[in-house]
């Protein structure tokens, strides 16, 4: 196992667009965030970043660093759940189509045409101009990454979080891969400018499908993780310090990880020094 000295201190910068003369540090692994979790529950889904900008703003860090986030994407009645990882060099979108006949075919979104690349198990999306009202991705130097194995995990997120705990990790990117017996997902498809509200751990069904998976399946499930309560606003749910997106391997499905069970996972941790908030200024 690859330890790295945990982050006691979390860096928090708040930014409005790119005129507020605050910039990431390209030599510190960061979080980016685009709005927040708790704007877009009030009903501020606007405005969006769009992917390209995404993409420009982790331009600056060096392009063998690894990148894993999460995300939605801002079309009406179609907003699904984006999984982000790769290296700076080779971003992925995965998109969780939520209009598709099971909710959650999975497409890829670029802002290039890689329909030709062998490696893209899923359809490339013809429509490549999607824009996030929400959007968190990590940017780190995988030399720094911590790997956990698990083995017979009844809860997931309960795992990860003691994990993350004992290494005294404050903030971090998280990736993991592996064998699991149950993954229920769901899959928002029409966020209200109203605001919504979770009770018992779900939203209303006219606004988030839900989809579970009760057969074994190879899943890779990419988030982040924020132990502070102000950070935990930014990126999840107060006391909900993980928010975690996944894909079944065989690039068929995916969606927002509500709960999942494993039988064998590897996560790999990357520890954050910064999280960089960016709020666009009209906003």
């Amino acid at each position: 196992m690859n330890r790295f000295a945990p982050f006691i201190a979390l860096t928090l910068l708040v930014t409005a667009g790119a005129v507020a003369g605050q910039q990431p540090d390209p030599e510190a692994p960061t979080l980016l965030v685009y709005s927040s979790i708790e704007r877009l529950y009030v009903g501020q889904v606007t405005p969006t970043m769009p992917l390209a900008d995404a993409e420009a703003a982790i331009d600056a860090y060096p392009p063998e660093w690894a990148v894993v986030g999460v995300a939605t994407t801002n079309m009406p009645l179609r907003n699904g759940e984006v999984m982000i990882d790769g290296t700076v060099a080779d971003t992925r979108y995965w998109w969780a189509d939520p209009d598709s006949a099971n909710h959650a075919t999975l497409f890829e979104l670029n802002t290039t045409d890689t329909a030709g690349d062998a490696e893209a198990t899923p359809a490339v999306l013809d429509d490549p101009e999607h824009e996030f009202p929400f959007l968190a991705l990590s940017v780190a130097d995988a030399e720094t990454a911590i790997t956990l194995e698990g083995d017979d995990i009844p809860d997931l997120h309960a795992w990860l979080i003691e994990q993350l705990e004992a290494e005294g990790i404050a903030l971090a990117g998280i990736q993991v891969t592996g064998d699991f017996s149950a993954v229920h997902t769901s899959i928002s498809h029409d966020l209200p400018t109203t605001g919504f509200v979770i009770v018992d751990g779900r939203v209303s069904e006219d606004i988030f499908h839900y989809v579970d998976y009760e057969e074994p399946g190879a899943w890779v499930i990419d988030g982040v993780y924020a132990a502070e309560e102000d950070a935990q606003l930014i990126v999840s749910v107060a006391g909900r310090p993980l928010h975690l997106h996944g894909y079944q391997t065989d690039g068929s499905v995916g969606g927002h990880i509500q709960s999942a069970v494993a039988t064998h996972v590897t996560a790999t941790i990357y520890p954050l020094k910064v999280l960089v908030q960016t709020l666009d200024e009209a906003s």
